[in-house]
């Protein structure tokens, strides 16, 4: 239980620690600073009482070099200028050189929106996504299944081989989510300017990992449909309908398991990387700062091996005394007979 309990406190915690930065922002957009006051003064250092090299008036706007608590850095005239952050207001706006690499249609800067908005493992809509997901999945996987018997019956085929066509798009969901997450703009690319569809040659492995992860998707719902029209006949345009909804969400579950399991994952990591300096340090501390005895033994070695031999001891003068009993027992009652 208390592993659990950590596991989730690692997760809340780079929640909080991260939720700052993350997926906040579409990656085609910079950030500008606008003067908000009449006039504000630009200093040469980081203090408001250094030397004041020029004024910014109403309207101008600035780019920022970087961040600074209080005040924002920027390029004035050539050499390095500072004004105070509340006479400033930071607004994005598009970045047309990064706009123009992405070359999105209006289909995939919708996708694109839609999956920095909710595929956002910082966000509480996700975690709600996730969860209504694959309840959901695993509902429908039951009815199937419990529809699946009735055909069977009905048809006399028997058998449990049901239809699995649900986990198999799940996982290629969570192929694709995995991949979004650390290379969410070559995704975006592969997917909607240059295209990985038809056999990606020469345009690198993750149009390949694209592909081969849709070629699995393709290839199961082909296998299953076929296998329904064998089994059940007419009455497999029925399943054909139900498991092609079933899929669908299932597919989203995988997208947003994947997600989760990287997360999960990686809070595996820290908690495995703590435990065992944990281990360590409590080791050395144990055995009297890890120091061997003349034997080349730890100290705990030691112990540990006395202790097991004295209880070893025990037990052998414990059965001694056992058959010494026994033996004068047996010594009385002869006594008696004769």
């Amino acid at each position: 239980m208390k592993k659990y309990a950590l596991l989730f406190s690692v997760i809340i915690i780079l929640i909080s620690l991260t939720s700052c930065s993350y997926f906040k922002r579409s990656s085609d957009t910079k950030l500008i600073y606008i003067v908000e006051k009449k006039s504000v003064n630009v200093t040469e250092k980081l203090s408001p009482y250094s030397k004041v090299i020029g004024k910014l008036h109403k309207g101008d706007t600035i780019i920022s070099t970087g961040f600074l608590i209080g005040s924002v850095p920027f390029i004035y005239k050539g050499s390095l200028g500072y004004v105070s952050d509340k006479d400033v207001k930071g607004v994005r706006i598009a970045d047309k050189t990064k706009v123009s690499n992405m070359q999105l249609s209006k289909t995939g800067t919708f996708f694109r929106d839609l999956l920095n908005n909710y595929l956002n493992w910082r966000r509480g809509i996700f975690w709600l996504i996730a969860l209504a997901s694959v309840l959901l999945t695993w509902a429908f996987v039951a009815i199937g299944k419990s529809l699946e018997d009735r055909y069977y019956y009905n048809s006399g085929y028997g058998g449990d081989s049901y239809n699995k066509l649900p986990f198999f798009t799940a996982f290629v969901g969570g192929l694709f989510s995995v991949a979004y997450m650390f290379w969410r703009e070559d995704v975006l690319q592969a997917f909607f300017v240059t295209e990985f569809w038809w056999m990606p040659k020469g345009k690198g492995w993750l149009h390949w990992y694209l592909w081969s992860a849709s070629l699995l998707g393709v290839l199961s719902i082909l296998f299953y449909w076929l296998r329904d029209l064998y089994y059940y006949r007419l009455r497999s345009l029925f399943t054909i309908i139900f498991y092609a909804l079933t899929a669908v969400i299932g597919f989203v579950a995988g997208l947003f398991l994947g997600v989760v399991g990287v997360v999960i994952g990686i809070a595996l990591l820290v908690m495995y990387i703590g435990g065992s300096f944990a281990e360590g340090s409590g080791s050395y501390g144990r055995s009297g700062g890890g120091m061997p005895s003349s034997s080349g033994k730890s100290i705990d070695d030691i112990e540990r091996a006395r202790f097991i031999r004295d209880r070893a001891e025990e037990s052998e003068a414990s059965r001694k005394l056992a058959a010494l009993k026994s033996e004068i027992e047996w010594d009385n009652m002869k006594m008696k007979d004769d």
